[in-house]
């Protein structure tokens, strides 16, 4: 069997644990600082086991009995509560949703500021055109208005082919309008209206964006986002300049994701 270790490399045990517990919270991105809740819950889960593991190394060293067996053993029990807690955050993380309270996932906002020479209600009608996006937008392919306040998107982002719903959640006729998704790519945003004349509009466009940090390298993403933002933007306004008028126009108002009735 196992023989007694008449002089335990307590320094050894010690320098696994610690490069364990390293590598364990680079795995679920603790040393990220947009996870400053599950780093914090981590570091306090790590301190319990590390105190646990000095307890119990003292106690042994006083009876002089720490045997191979047992050092291996506590090890192990010490991996899978950390693999355990891991998982579990990770799971957690997954599960939570990316505008909600309790989220720890990162949030990344976009904003395009841009021109137009063309009235303020006459770019506000064209806007509210989703199902023309894809004329102008760069990367959509399809939308489908399903509703006054829902909306299909079929589009490549950062080079791959996503569908999802969106909902339109505050929309104030040649003022703003406002959306988030529902299910699907992750994101949210408003676009606001800003008259500078009686033909020149400034449109403003903000995204927030959740990187998919698994399988995104989460600079190159906001960087490939940026371009795509800002094409789409610059697309919508050599597109409404060279109408002659918009395309449509939807005059109704909604609040909380409830639409009101139209006005002129």
């Amino acid at each position: 069997m196992f023989r007694k270790s008449s002089s335990p490399d307590y320094r050894f045990l010690l320098a696994s644990g610690a490069v364990a517990a390293a590598l364990s919270a680079a795995m679920i991105g603790l040393l990220d600082p947009g996870y400053r809740g599950p780093r914090a819950r981590a570091k306090r889960a790590i301190g319990r086991y590390a105190n646990v593991a000095r307890r119990t190394v003292v106690k042994r060293r006083l009876r002089r009995r720490i045997r191979e067996p047992d050092a291996i053993a506590a090890l192990v029990v010490a991996g899978l509560g950390l693999a355990a807690a891991c998982a579990r955050l990770v799971a957690t993380r997954r599960q939570s949703s990316p505008f909600s309270a309790g989220r720890t996932r990162r949030i990344e906002t976009l904003e395009k500021v841009i021109e137009v020479d063309r009235p303020l209600r006459t770019v506000y009608d064209q806007w509210t055109q989703f199902e023309d996006f894809p004329r102008f937008m760069d990367g959509v392919k399809e939308v489908r208005q399903l509703d006054d306040t829902h909306l299909w998107w079929h589009a490549e982002v950062l080079g791959r082919e996503k569908e999802w719903e969106a909902e339109i959640t505050e929309q104030e006729p040649d003022t703003r309008i406002s959306w988030k998704s529902v299910s699907g790519a992750r994101s949210a945003g408003t676009v606001r209206f800003e008259p500078l004349g009686a033909d020149r509009t400034r449109v403003r466009l903000t995204m927030a964006y959740e990187p998919d940090t698994f399988r995104e390298d989460v600079g190159d993403a906001l960087g490939a986002m940026r371009v795509q933002v800002a094409r789409s933007v610059r697309g919508f306004k050599d597109f409404i300049e060279g109408q002659k008028t918009e395309t449509g126009a939807w005059r109704g108002s909604v609040e909380d994701g409830v639409p009101k009735p139209r006005r002129n």
